[in-house]
């Protein structure tokens, strides 16, 4: 790999700047080793000068590109040696400042700083001069090389004025604009695809994208994505980036969340596919998947099952470097084929980033030299607008020219897989962006990372040079840096989410290319990517939910490692990840030259002491950690400039030693809820740029006045507890106004004890606490004075877009109606307040705003303002005093609204605009009245819920017309509503109709549905005697006309039967539940339902019902049926079949073994049946599970199930022998829980299952050398006499993972020979013995288990976790 001198000159910055402030701390050095750093002062510069020389030659000499590698980590150990000396310096410094200060400075500051400067006695000057004498060598050694390689002196190179250009352009560099240029006939074909319905069987079709690397295949998918074209054309849209690993899981949880909207917490795949495939059904959808690298037909089968159940006329497009991974997955020989660029597009773009312009006209004279360069480029425009970023604003033939002219350009095709282009765009970046891009290598492909953090990385790393007088702009600088590279196309904004970033695969393959072996990734796997670890400096990870000692083996002797960084991933945030305490301290101890520690996310509940020996720490990331405290030795840590604690619910206390942290910029301890008090030192951190919490106290914390002394602050902050501030003075004192950088400000009071607080106080320090009037977001909490100071309102604070204010005591507000750039206005709580003006300038829309919410003022009896014509939301809930008056909304797209007087909702007019109505406890509504109704000619949403006295949903004689909009309608809890207006079977677009608790309601309209209804659900309606005609179809072709896919059904008692005629066949889900009356579903409603996939029938009184010669659905649950005995099947599609509570069923469905389809059998509690095996069973059955059957007297085994994987056989008191053939063969989880069960595990036969990967035995004590060694999950429990476990049972299973021990009220010791090597989870649940013996740091049996990442041991009376019992409930 390339080593890049660049990257060495950060590191030569810092050398020279250290040995110069060195200078003075030598006479605290021994002797030998102040000579030898002198002749590093006096070597260091000559061979500085040598790097740019070195840089080029590299790419053609291996042995410079050798030579560069040792500097490189020679230069590394230089810097920490250097920065040791540094570091103990500063500490002598802190502790004679306190020993100035104080007479007993060990209670103020971290006493490690005593215990750690060194005295330079014998063992340190020996070793210190050991390290020193080492480094003096290589140097040596480095300088003795320079003559042989033939490197020269670079000082005055011609590139050199380039770059000296390059770097003072590049702070005015703006940001491009996206210009695509030469892809719109590509563009149209690609529509006219997505655009037209393929009749095929699949009800999705693939767009296959085929080009090499750079050429603009995502760039062509995202502006097709985006097109004005498709809006409206498909239901659900997606975009997932796939990358060399196609993980099946990840992409279908990616879908997913895309398609909802809402994150997801399956890790089941097979339980994210059923939900992802309940979402597509019967829905168009467009997918994305882009940068496929996946060969194999297997992994792309099993990801696109899902798929299937959409709509016809999906699309999926892909995009791929090879053609017949697009055909495979088309399943044809069709694909797109990416051209080149045409010469004209290339040029256009390059003039574009390069100028600023759309052609060369103006620039005549750059015409022909940058033909040549885009010739070079070779037409690929990431090649294009990478080396047309370089030359943006140097308009100079000289310059130009220098780039066509470059050495690079004559290097062999297989010298590197980087492109020339690429390559040289990196060369002649300045040297500072350099070192930035080459840090980015420890990102992997297709990674989003975050500006913010980068930028902190950046600064950490020392990336970032500022003078010491100005560290405050340190980041200001990072962000420069960012957004250079950029502009530059070093970076790209991801498609998945714009507020994160990429780079592409071929700049990451630059970025590897010139770290060289600096920066490796852990893999999941354990593999480390990239680089030999044995050179890293810096460390990447992807987070595991257990991380295992093993895992990090290969860090016991890497003591010189910079960076321990966890990357993000797109489920991380739900899922629990574990690390050991005796782990992180290894980590702590080992690593003593860290300069970044993340670790967001793990369940770390302590930090050890061992935090103050990592002196040169920069950055800690432990948010999301369940740490309850830092310990006082982070007060040692005296570079530390950011400290983030977000989400860390539990931390109760900062260290009061954190006052010394004089470098710390950044401290966020956002979400913090148990955080209630910080240390008044936090004072003394002037340089901090972002705090995001400051809680006011009057003893030991904090007072309000210390806030002037934070005037650099940025971003969010929350002042909290203000009711503490007994002197209005120290409001005025903290001077807010001067802290301008906060552009999100919350004041908060304490919310009790309103009556015993000084109201007059309270209003002078809202008075003195104005801030900025740059300021963006303001949020003002349980403030109790009686009136709001003026600043509050006034049109000058004119950036302002959010205001809330929320449980204030306040009788009166002022004009809120005249913020120039208000966009959101919350009002919540004020219970006193019974008067408010928003005076909003009605010829003026820009002066109002989109959203306003009042919530909470049981006094308020003002009226709204006559017109509000930007708002677009409005909710308005519990002003039961709301008075009438006419109200204007042209631009309200939702309504909320909740206990509130339905002259309110008269007094609104002109909602042309609403899309959303939601309304719920509106006293005195007995219908929408007509004036309401009439302008809605947009609404698709009506919700109505808890209105006592509706009888009708609108008034009569209301235009359907104006409704023809309206997709959905939900009423809810109506006790009054009898009858639904006929009209409602006249709106064209409806598609849902949901009727939930109108207990009074006797019937539906007569006449034919809307063919367009999708979803009927019909709960709790007590007097409901018929379900809706028309819902299905009589005559053998009508049924096509309707729509219907969804029919729930429950707790309608005196329904006795279906509609005559057929289901359609779009119809998908039918869903009874507690209709006594009602008849089975007989089976000629559902002849038809090609797509049927669900039925599920509960307590109904049917006795018998048959379901024969279907093909659907593939899912049956039948549950509570206690009149029911017998049911005959035969469904070809049937997937999964789940029976439960049916106490008379005598067996199971005649002909069983000719459900082929059939792969999961689940009954429970089913005490008739006494045996599954009368009928047959399914030949392809994989998961079969029993529990609570008393009527079961033998397990099913042997060869007559070669398929099942899964058996789980629970409380079934009769069976008390396996199988004399054994179990399936083939089983990868078992689960025996039989009280009564007597066989011998010697003679179950489960060393023979070599698949076995869980098992859980209950009530016999396993035997040594009985358990398969495939096992990675055993579970033992309710064994009463086992005293201890077995010795050897454990030895051999060295997969073993997770290990369960429960109720075993005996058992008090654990294998002597100790546990299995990579277990991950221990739990021991309702063993009281062990349990004490097991105690974190004082049972004997602690240091044993320290080392697994998660550890539970609980009893049932105090053990509470939620994890724990949802383990529980599965046995």
């Amino acid at each position: 790999m390339e080593v890049g001198a660049a990257l060495l000159s950060v590191t030569f910055e810092l050398l020279l700047s250290k040995l110069n402030s060195a200078v003075s701390e030598w006479v605290k050095l021994p002797k030998k080793v102040r000579s030898e750093m002198q002749n590093w002062s006096s070597l260091l510069p000559k061979i500085r000068a040598l790097l740019e020389d070195a840089e080029e030659k590299q790419e053609t000499d291996r042995q410079v590109k050798l030579w560069l590698a040792d500097f490189r980590d020679l230069a590394y150990d230089m810097e920490d040696m250097l920065e040791e000396v540094e570091i103990d310096a500063k500490r002598s410094e802190v502790i004679a400042k306190a020993k100035a200060s104080t007479s007993k400075p060990q209670k103020l500051i971290c006493p490690k700083l005593f215990n750690k400067v060194p005295r330079f006695m014998t063992d340190r000057d020996q070793e210190m001069a050991s390290r020193v004498k080492d480094i003096t060598d290589r140097l040596q050694n480095i300088e003795a090389n320079i003559s042989k390689l033939g490197l020269i002196n670079s000082t005055m190179r011609i590139g050199d004025k380039f770059r000296k250009v390059a770097t003072e352009r590049l702070s005015t560099t703006p940001s491009p604009e996206l210009h695509v240029y030469g892809r719109e006939n590509e563009k149209e074909a690609i529509l006219k695809m997505l655009l037209t319905d393929e009749s095929k069987d699949e009800p999705y079709s693939v767009i296959p994208i085929v080009g090499m690397g750079g050429l603009g295949k995502t760039t062509l998918a995202r502006l097709v994505y985006s097109d004005e074209k498709l809006k409206g054309m498909f239901g659900l849209k997606a975009w997932v980036c796939i990358s060399e690993e196609f993980d099946v899981s990840r992409i279908t949880r990616s879908i997913l969340e895309q398609v909802t909207g809402q994150k997801c917490d399956l890790e089941n795949l097979s339980s994210l596919q059923d939900r992802l495939k309940e979402k597509f059904s019967g829905q168009k959808f467009l997918l994305v998947l882009d940068d496929i690298w996946n060969k194999k037909y297997d992994l792309w089968d099993k990801l696109q099952r899902p798929f299937l159940s959409g709509a016809l006329g999906s699309k999926i497009i892909i995009t791929t470097r090879d053609e017949n991974i697009g055909k495979m997955m088309k399943g044809n020989d069709e694909v797109y084929n990416l051209a080149l660029l045409e010469n004209d597009a290339c040029l256009s773009l390059f003039a574009r980033h390069a100028l600023g312009v759309e052609n060369f006209d103006a620039y005549p004279n750059l015409k022909g030299v940058g033909e040549k360069i885009v010739e070079k480029c070779k037409r690929l425009p990431l090649a294009i607008k990478t080396l047309s970023g370089l030359l943006r604003g140097k308009p100079h033939l000289h310059e130009w020219e220098y780039i066509l002219n470059s050495k690079i350009w004559d290097l062999p095709e297989d010298s590197s897989d980087i492109l020339p282009a690429l390559r040289l765009s990196y060369n002649h970046l300045p040297s500072h962006l350099k070192r930035c891009f080459g840090y980015c290598s420890i990102f992997p492909k297709d990674y989003e990372f975050d500006e913010g953090e980068l930028v902190l990385l950046w600064m950490a790393e020392g990336l970032l040079q500022q003078q010491p007088q100005i560290m405050k702009q340190t980041k200001d600088l990072g962000h420069r840096h960012f957004h250079d590279l950029l502009s530059r196309a070093f970076f790209q904004r991801s498609s998945g989410d714009e507020s994160l970033f990429v780079m592409h695969d071929l700049m990451v393959d630059l970025a590897l290319h010139v770290a060289g072996d600096t920066c490796c990734t852990l893999e999941l796997d354990g593999k480390i990517s990239n680089v030999s670890i044995q050179k890293a400096r810096h460390l990447s990870l992807f987070p595991c939910t257990y991380m295992v000692s093993k895992r990090f083996e290969f860090l016991e002797n890497k003591k010189n490692l910079h960076t321990f960084l966890q990357l993000r991933s797109s489920y991380s945030w739900y899922r629990r990840c574990y690390l050991s305490n005796t782990l992180l301290q290894d980590l702590m101890k080992n690593l003593k030259c860290l300069r970044v520690l993340s670790l967001p996310g793990y369940q770390i509940t302590k930090l050890s002491d061992q935090i103050g020996d990592l002196k040169h720490l920069r950055f800690i990331n432990l948010s999301g950690t369940e740490i309850e405290s830092l310990p006082e030795s982070v007060g040692c840590l005296l570079y530390l400039q950011t400290l983030l604690l977000r989400n860390c619910r539990r931390v109760s206390k900062l260290p009061t030693t954190i006052g010394n942290l004089l470098d710390l910029q950044h401290l966020d301890i956002a979400e913090t809820s148990s955080l209630k008090e910080i240390p008044s030192e936090i004072s003394k951190l002037t340089n901090l740029v972002t705090l995001s919490k400051f809680i006011v106290e009057n003893a030991k914390g904090p007072r309000l006045q210390d806030l002037k002394k934070l005037s650099c602050l940025r971003g969010q902050l929350s002042i909290l507890d203000l009711q503490n501030v007994l002197d209005a003075n120290d409001a005025k004192e903290a001077n807010m106004s001067e802290i301008q950088g906060l552009d999100d400000l919350s004041l908060e009071w304490c919310s009790d004890n309103h009556d015993g607080r000084n109201q007059s106080i309270e209003m002078h320090v809202l008075r003195w606490l104005k801030p900025h009037q740059g300021l963006k977001r303001l949020r003002i909490n349980c403030f109790g004075g009686l009136e709001f100071p003026s600043w509050i309102g006034d049109p000058s604070f004119s950036n302002l877009e959010y205001l809330e204010l929320c449980n204030c005591k306040s009788t009166s507000l002022l004009s809120l109606g005249q913020l120039p750039q208000l966009k959101e206005l919350i009002i919540t709580g004020m219970d006193a307040l019974k008067n408010m003006t928003l005076e909003f300038d009605e010829d003026n829309s820009s002066s109002t705003f989109p959203a306003l919410d009042l919530q909470d003022y049981p006094e308020l009896v003002g009226k709204l303002p006559k017109c509000i014509p930007s708002l677009k939301k409005l909710k308005i809930s519990r002003c039961p005093e709301l008075r009438y008056s006419p109200l204007s909304l042209p631009s309200l797209e939702e309504l909320h609204m909740e206990e509130c007087s339905e002259v309110v909702l008269r007094s609104m007019v002109n909602l042309t605009s609403l899309k959303t109505l939601s309304i719920k406890k509106i006293s005195k509504l007995t219908c929408l009245p007509k004036s309401f109704v009439k302008s809605m000619i947009a609404l698709k949403d009506i919700e109505i819920v808890s209105c006592t006295e509706l009888t009708c949903l609108w008034e009569e004689g209301v235009n359907i017309l104006n409704l023809a909009c309206v997709e959905k309608i939900r009423v809810k809890e109506c006790e009054a509503l009898d009858f639904l207006p006929g009209e409602i079977m006249m709106l064209l677009r409806l598609e849902e109709l949901s009727i939930r608790r109108c207990p009074t309601l006797r019937m539906f309209p007569r006449g034919k549905s809307p063919t367009t209804l999708k979803v009927l659900k019909i709960w709790e309606c007590e007097m409901l005697e018929s379900l809706p005609e028309g819902i299905l179809m009589n005559n053998g072709h009508a049924y096509q006309s309707s729509q219907l896919e969804e029919l729930e059904i429950a707790n309608c008692p005196c329904l006795n039967s279906f509609p005559s005629g057929q289901l359609p066949n779009s119809f998908k889900r039918l869903y009874i539940n507690n209709c006594k009356q009602l008849e089975s579903p007989p089976q000629r409603m559902l002849q038809y339902c090609t797509e049927l996939k669900e039925i599920s029938i509960y307590r109904g009184d049917m006795k018998s019902f048959c379901f024969e010669d279907m093909r659907g659905p593939t899912s049956l649950s039948i549950g509570n049926c206690d009149g029911l005995e017998s049911f005959s099947l035969s469904i070809s599609n049937l997937i999964e079949l789940r029976i439960s509570n049916c106490r008379n069923l005598k067996s199971l469905p005649k002909k069983m073994h000719d459900l082929t389809s059939l792969n999961t059998l689940y009954i429970s509690n089913c005490p008739g049946i006494k045996c599954i095996l009368d009928n047959g069973l399914p030949p392809n059955l994989t998961q079969l599970e029993i529990y609570g059957c008393v009527g079961i007297e033998s397990i099913p085994g042997g060869g007559l199930f070669p398929n099942l994987t899964d058996l789980v056989i629970v409380d079934c008191s009769r069976i008390e022998s396996i199988p004399d053939r054994g179990f399936p063969p083939n089983l990868r989880s078992l689960t025996i829980d039989c009280k009564n069960l007597k066989k011998p595990m010697q003679e179950w036969g489960l060393s023979s299952l070599t698949s076995l990967l869980s098992l859980e035995i209950y009530w016999i004590c396993p035997d040594p050398d009985v358990l398969p060694t495939s096992l990675i999950s055993l579970v033992v429990g309710k064994v009463e006499n086992m005293k201890s476990i077995a010795r050897g049972l454990l030895q051999n299973l060295n997969s073993l993972q997770d290990l369960t021990i429960v109720d075993c009220p005996k058992l008090h010791s654990l294998p002597k020979e100790g546990l299995p090597p990579l277990l991950e989870q221990l739990w021991i649940g309702n063993c009281p013995l062990l349990k004490r013996r097991c105690l974190e740091e004082k049972g004997d049996y602690w240091p044993l288990i320290a080392r697994i990442p998660c550890i539970e041991v609980w009893d049932d009376e105090n053990h509470t976790s939620s994890e724990t019992k949802q383990k529980l409930c599965l046995w």
